[in-house]
C-alpha cells in the first residue's frame, strides 16, 4: 500500500495522503473488527485450526486481549505512515517507540509484578492504546497544520 501510494500521488501531496488515510482506515478497521470479532466470540476455533484439542483459560484470555489490541495497533501504524507521508518521520518514530518500549516495557513490568503473570497481556492492549492516542494527536496537529499551510492553494499547484 505505501509504496503504491508514494508512486500514484507522490510524497507530501497532503489532499493524496488524506484519500489515502481515509480509504485505509475504513478497510483496515472492517478487517480487524471482524478479526477481533471473530476470536472474541470463538476463540476456541483459533486454537483448533493450529490442532489444539485443550485450551486453558489462561491462554483464552491471552488471545482475546490481543486481538483487541489488534486495532489499536492497525490505528497507530495507518497514522504513523501517514506522519511519514507528510514527512513527519520523527513524529512517527516516536510513536512506534511508544508502543514498542516507552509504554510497553513499564506497563508488563508493573503488570508482572502487581497482578502476576496472568495479567501481562493487558501490556499490549495499554502500550498499543497509548501509542494510538499519541499518533492521533500528532495526526491532528499535522492535518490542521497542512490545511492552514494548504488553504489558499488550488488543485493545480499540486501538478
Amino acid at each position: 500500500m505505501k509504496i503504491i501510494a508514494g508512486l500514484q500521488y507522490g510524497t507530501g501531496n497532503f489532499d493524496a495522503c488524506i484519500k489515502i488515510l481515509k480509504k485505509t482506515i475504513l478497510w483496515l478497521s472492517v478487517i480487524l473488527s471482524i478479526i477481533t470479532a471473530a476470536v472474541l466470540t470463538s476463540p476456541d476455533f483459533l486454537f483448533h485450526i493450529f490442532g489444539y484439542d485443550t485450551i486453558s483459560q489462561y491462554d483464552m484470555t491471552a488471545i482475546k486481549i490481543f486481538s483487541l489490541s489488534l486495532l489499536f495497533l492497525g490505528a497507530e501504524n495507518i497514522m504513523a505512515d501517514f506522519l511519514i507521508m507528510l514527512q513527519q518521520s520523527k513524529k512517527a518514530s516516536w510513536v512506534i517507540l511508544v508502543n514498542g518500549f516507552i509504554a510497553f516495557l513499564p506497563a508488563f513490568l508493573i503488570l508482572l509484578f502487581a497482578m502476576g503473570g496472568t495479567s501481562i497481556w493487558y501490556s499490549f492492549l495499554i502500550a498499543s492504546t497509548v501509542s494510538t492516542i499519541l499518533a492521533l494527536i500528532f495526526t491532528v496537529l499535522e492535518s490542521r497544520k497542512e490545511t492552514e499551510k494548504n488553504r489558499g492553494k488550488s488543485i493545480a499547484s499540486y501538478c
